[in-house]
Parts: C-alpha cells; sequence; structure tokens
C-alpha cells in the first residue's frame, strides 16, 4: 500500500496554530514516528509539500517528495494540500495526517480489505464535538462555530450549512477512497468552496472542519455512497483503537510529545538523530 502525509509550510511560519517551537516540534516528531512505522510494515509513504515544506521535512526518509508549485491557498485552508494530492495520488490510496500513527499490522490489514466506496478515521458527533475545548478566543463550542458559520454562509455554497446541535463530521485523519466518481466530487468541492471564501477573514476558526470533513459526509450521504469508519462508536471505544494499533494524536499532540520521541529512539536512532538536529537548526535560524 502506498501511504501520503502532506505538509504545508506557512501555518507553521505564520505561528496560525500556537507557538513556533512548540509546533516545530510537533510537526517533525509526530511525521516522523507516522512515517516511520508505515515504513516499518513494508510499505510506502510519499510527502506532498511545498519548497520550505521540503528543507524542513527532509530529515524524514520518505520515498518521495513532491512539491506542489503554481498553487494559491491562503493559512485558513490548510488541508488544500490533501487535495491537491489526491489530485495525483491513485485510487485506493491512503492518505493519513502527520499525527496518526498506525503500530499494529492489525490495522493495516483493515485497511487493507476495505473495499468500502470511502474508508475513513472515525465519526465524531455532536456531543462529543460540542464537549472539546474550544479555541482560546471563544469560551464554548457553540460560540466557535456560531461564528465560523457566520464566516461561511455565503450565497453559493454547495451544500447547507447543519445547525450546531446537528453537526457531525467524518473525521479524516486516515482517508482511502475506493470510488472515482466520490473522490472527483469531494476535490471539485474543495476547490469550489476555497475559491468561494478566499476572501474570508477566518480570523482563529477552521473553515476545513467543514469543507473537508462535513462536507464529505453530505457527498456520501446524497449519492448513496457505501463507509466504513475504522473506529466504531468513537470516542468510547478506546480499546479497540488499541487492540488494533491506532492513534490520531488530534489536540493531544503536546501529551504525547515524549512517546513519539521514545519510540523513535527505541526503533531508529538515525532518524532521532536527524529529526533532534532538524529541530534545533530551525530554531536557531528563527532567533
Amino acid at each position: 500500500m502506498t501511504f501520503i502525509h502532506t505538509f504545508y509550510s506557512e501555518p507553521l511560519y505564520g505561528n496560525k496554530f500556537a507557538d513556533f517551537e512548540e509546533s516545530l516540534n510537533n510537526i517533525l516528531w509526530d511525521y516522523g514516528c507516522s512515517a516511520m512505522f508505515v515504513k516499518k510494515f513494508g510499505h510506502k509513504i510519499k510527502l506532498f509539500t511545498d519548497e520550505r515544506g521540503k528543507e524542513l521535512m527532509s530529515c524524514i526518509p520518505y520515498d518521495e517528495i513532491i512539491v506542489l508549485n503554481d498553487i494559491n491557498v491562503t493559512p485558513h485552508f490548510a488541508a488544500s494540500f490533501k487535495f491537491y494530492a489526491l489530485q495525483q495520488c491513485g485510487l485506493g490510496d491512503i492518505l493519513i495526517d502527520g499525527d496518526t500513527i498506525l503500530i499494529d499490522r492489525r490495522v493495516f490489514d483493515i485497511i487493507r480489505l476495505a473495499k468500502q466506496d470511502v474508508m475513513f478515521s472515525f465519526i465524531e458527533k455532536n456531543d462529543y464535538i460540542m464537549n472539546l475545548k474550544p479555541s482560546k478566543t471563544y469560551s464554548t463550542q457553540k460560540e466557535y462555530f456560531e461564528d465560523l458559520f457566520q464566516k461561511m454562509n455565503v450565497p453559493g455554497l454547495k451544500y447547507d450549512l447543519p445547525k450546531i446541535s446537528e453537526l457531525q463530521y467524518f473525521n479524516t485523519s486516515l482517508l482511502k477512497i475506493n470510488n472515482q466518481d466520490l473522490k472527483d466530487e469531494y476535490v471539485e468541492q474543495y476547490f469550489y468552496h476555497m475559491n468561494l471564501l478566499k476572501d474570508v477573514d477566518f480570523g482563529s476558526t477552521w473553515p476545513d472542519l467543514i469543507t473537508e470533513q462535513h462536507f464529505l459526509e453530505k457527498i456520501v450521504e446524497c449519492n448513496d455512497c457505501s463507509y466504513k469508519p475504522i473506529i466504531i462508536n468513537f470516542p468510547s471505544s478506546k480499546d479497540w483503537e488499541d487492540k488494533i494499533g491506532f492513534t490520531h494524536l488530534g489536540s493531544q499532540k503536546r501529551q504525547f510529545l515524549p512517546l513519539m520521541k521514545q519510540l523513535i529512539l527505541q526503533k531508529n536512532r538515525e532518524l532521532y538523530r536527524a529529526i533532534y538536529e532538524k529541530v534545533q537548526e530551525e530554531i536557531k535560524n528563527r532567533h
């Protein structure tokens, strides 16, 4: 199987996510650990990125790094690189986020055997979404999504925005598409909405929660496509995640950073040294 990482460097260097040093460490150690396990189980992994991203991520031994040239995006659409990658990927290639860690042969077997139109990580249901800690500029998730939907509520949307009380979406930290028509519609709608919303200042909100994740669910529903989440009954499924070796770090990146370092040190000292040196180099250049 071929797995795909994507990395858009501008949000990192523009401090879109968080403090630069914290984000840098999370990105390099997480991506390094994610790629290390894919290769450990005998699969290929490619990176789609920009020129600055290629230089940064060169410490990780990808099978191929593809530089995306002549693209026009903003940091608000950080997931856009996934869709540029999808345009060039083969049907059935698997996109995984840099903080998706697959550490057991069983999860690779589940992915390989999936024949549904689309496979993804899990479904984030409304009660889970609404109980997450909101962005630091918002007091509640309800307030966050009210602001996001207000910014997105422009003429021309292909799909209706949901009521906040009904919002849920497919978590696409892992994504395998086996249906070409579904893939084409998914990619087309993303670039359509990105162009439609390109002049909106989204502040600290993320339209990709809708254009990347919720709208995929809408496309699947509208076209009666088959789908399979790897993790059933998320989030009350920790035992199942542990059993098959699937982890999406998500908002817990900082908490799990020491474990990512430890895993790399134990299994690949050369990779550990390369990432450590790259982190130190980037921090030095930043000051």
